[in-house]
């Protein structure tokens, strides 16, 4: 019905429901794109998205928001691709046809002469849920603070007794700990990633979740959104019952167009 749609990702806002839906979805760099007008949530780590219907369209976007001369795609050859397979520490949440996919992905790309490796990114394990949980929920409860202060009776008990509720709970010297853990990580993603090309990585679980009471699993999408790394999802795959899955390609920060070459090269060997 359109051609783009805009959207932004806290958690995995951007990622998931474009995997969920059969599209591709785009996360910059944190920063790049400017969202001033987009009411904040948390402002160190919300990043304003994209959903398109090919890879060639978010070259397009991109050069349009930034205000650039538009540059044609160069996909590399899969042959000279490093790539990683990070399975992630919550491999195991994961579903079994999510990660038999994975694996099949993982097998054709190394088939086609590329270099694909397992790898695990340093510092990060289960507890990095926990990080980008404590600096979203301090960061939210203040940046709502008039609804917070003047209309609390009025916000759904998801908010009021969830996010919010934790982040008026943890203190600001906690915060601060979060915040510089979170930089040293990303600093740390940097270094490593400069050994890879891209990496390859879940979207989500598994296929979207039945009903509207639950937008599905975050875990495979929040760490690369407080860290910064842009990310793509390509629809290549789909789920047991047929709704599409996506597989997530996430390259190192600032590499956002070397991401939509390697992006299309994929997806034409899909």
């Amino acid at each position: 019905m359109i051609p783009v749609s805009f959207g932004t990702q806290t958690t995995g806002l951007v990622i998931r429901p474009a995997a969920y839906c059969n599209t591709v979805g785009y996360k910059p760099t944190y920063g790049d794109i400017n969202y001033n007008g987009i009411m904040p949530n948390t402002p160190t780590i919300d990043t304003l998205g994209m959903m398109v219907r090919s890879v060639e369209d978010l070259a397009l976007m991109r050069s349009v928001l930034l205000e650039e001369a538009f540059a044609p795609l160069s996909p590399p050859a899969i042959s000279d691709l490093r790539i990683g397979f990070y399975r992630s520490p919550f491999w195991d949440q994961a579903d079994d046809d999510m990660q038999a996919q994975m694996e099949s992905v993982a097998g054709k790309f190394s088939k086609l002469g590329a270099s694909v490796t397992d790898v695990e990114l340093p510092g990060i394990d289960a507890s990095f849920e926990n990080l980008h949980g404590l600096i979203s929920s301090f960061e939210f409860s203040r940046t709502l603070s008039w609804e917070r202060l003047n209309r609390y009776d009025q916000l759904s008990p998801v908010l009021s007794q969830g996010r919010m509720k934790d982040g008026m709970e943890t203190t600001y010297e906690d915060y601060r700990v979060g915040t510089v853990r979170l930089e040293r990580l990303g600093l740390e993603t940097d270094d490593m990633l400069d050994n890879y090309d891209v990496l390859i990585t879940p979207t989500a679980t598994g296929e979207a979740p039945e009903g509207i009471g639950w937008t599905g699993n975050v875990l495979f999408n929040s760490m690369w959104t407080a860290l910064g790394t842009p990310a793509v999802t390509l629809p290549i795959f789909n789920g047991p019952t047929g709704l599409p899955m996506g597989l997530q390609l996430v390259t190192g920060r600032f590499k956002d167009r070397r991401l939509f070459n390697i992006a299309e090269a994929l997806m034409n060997v899909h």
